[in-house]
C-alpha cells in the first residue's frame, strides 16, 4: 500500500483517495490483501485476475480476431427487475450494444462472462438470449453506429490521436526520458487508450465504419508503449515491493504486447 500511495502521488492522488479506492476494489472482489507486520500487500483476486486478463487481451492486441458473422441477441425484461440499470451497465461493460430499450446485441460474446453476469444478478427469470446470424453479408451499419455510439467513440479516438501524436513528436527519443517520466507517460497512455477502446473492443472490423480511427490509435499506442517500456519497468522494479523482497519481473506475456516489445 505504501508503494502504491507513493507512486500515485505522481498523478495527483493523495493517500486517502488511494486507500478509499483500494478498499472499494477489495469490497468488490477485485483485490485481496495480506497483512504482514505493519504493511498491507495487495494482489488481484481470482475474479479480478479474470477480468484483468480479458481486458489485457483486448488492450494489448495488435490484430483483428476472426468473426463467424454470428450475433448474440439478448432481451431483458425491465418490470420488477430492480437491478436492471446496473445489469445493463455491466452488459455494456462486456461489450453489448443497445438495439432498443431492453434489447441488446453482441457480435462476439464471451459466453462465460455473460453466464456469470446473469448468475450474479439472478437475472435468469428476466433474460432471454439466443444466437443469430444475418441472412446475407449486409451489415446494418446505421444500427451498429447507434448501438455502440460510434460517433462518440470516433471523437474520443481522434482526440487521443492528436494528443499522443503531439507527445510522440515532442519527445525525440522516449528512451532518453527518466524511468519515472517513462512510467508516468506509459500509465497515462494506456489509461486514455483503454477508456476508449474497451467500449468497442469486441467489434470485428467488418462492422466498423471505413477509415476507423481506432486502427491509427492502436498503431500510435503500440509504438509509444514499446519506446517507454524498458525505462518504465526500471521504475516499477525500484518503487514496488513484494512481501518476499523486490518486485518480480514481468511475465513472458508482457513482451508479446502489441505484437512484441
Amino acid at each position: 500500500m505504501g508503494s502504491l500511495i507513493q507512486v500515485l502521488e505522481k498523478f495527483g492522488l493523495n493517500a486517502r483517495q488511494v486507500r478509499t479506492a483500494v478498499s472499494r476494489l477489495s469490497q468488490n472482489d477485485w483485490l485481496q490483501s495480506e497483512r504482514i507486520g505493519r504493511r498491507s500487500y495487495y494482489t488481484l483476486s481470482a475474479a479480478g485476475e479474470q477480468d484483468y486478463n480479458k481486458a489485457s487481451r483486448q488492450i494489448y492486441s495488435s490484430g483483428e480476431p476472426s468473426w463467424d458473422k454470428s450475433w448474440t441477441i439478448l432481451i431483458c425484461k425491465k418490470e420488477d427487475f430492480f437491478a436492471y440499470e446496473e445489469f445493463v451497465r455491466q452488459l455494456k461493460w462486456i461489450g453489448f450494444g443497445v438495439l432498443v430499450n431492453g434489447a441488446f446485441a453482441h457480435p462476439r460474446t464471451d459466453t462465460a462472462a455473460l453466464k456469470n453476469l446473469i448468475q450474479e444478478f439472478k437475472a435468469a427469470r428476466y433474460v432471454t438470449h439466443w444466437q443469430a446470424s444475418l441472412k446475407d453479408d449486409l451489415i446494418p451499419k446505421k444500427l451498429v453506429k447507434s448501438a455502440w455510439q460510434l460517433d462518440k467513440v470516433s471523437i474520443g479516438y481522434n482526440s487521443f490521436i492528436q494528443d499522443f501524436s503531439s507527445l510522440s513528436n515532442s519527445i525525440p527519443n522516449p528512451r532518453n526520458l527518466t524511468p519515472e517520466d517513462s512510467f508516468i507517460c506509459r500509465i497515462l497512455l494506456i489509461h486514455e487508450y483503454r477508456r476508449i477502446l474497451l467500449k468497442v473492443a469486441d467489434l470485428p472490423h467488418e462492422i466498423l465504419p471505413r477509415a476507423w480511427p481506432g486502427h491509427l490509435a492502436m498503431t500510435i499506442t503500440g509504438e509509444l508503449y514499446r519506446q517507454l517500456s524498458e525505462n518504465s519497468l526500471e521504475y516499477i522494479q525500484e518503487q514496488f515491493v513484494h512481501y518476499e523482497g523486490g518486485f518480480s519481473g514481468p511475465s513472458g506475456g508482457f513482451f508479446q504486447r502489441f505484437g512484441g516489445l
